[in-house]
């Protein structure tokens, strides 16, 4: 896969917001966007929860952990 920035818009339904969140997430890469929906994939059919519920749980968990935005773990 090539390490170049990945336009995400050129997938239906991504406009430049989302694609802005997803490059603050730190996803840049076709491969790391196909990391991250296999992960949640993963989750969602072991759990059944719909995306939105999983959204709803990781921002609860976040504001309860005073956590402002995701980052990378102090190393």
């Amino acid at each position: 896969m090539s390490d170049s920035l990945a336009r995400f818009r050129d997938l239906r339904g991504v406009g430049p917001a989302t694609e802005a969140r997803l490059h603050e997430a730190g996803v840049f890469t076709w491969e790391a966007l196909s990391e991250v929906l296999d992960a949640i994939a993963a989750v969602r059919s072991s759990s059944g929860d719909t995306l939105r519920d999983l959204s709803d749980q990781v921002a609860a968990l976040a504001s309860a952990a005073g956590a402002a935005a995701p980052g990378p773990p102090d190393g």
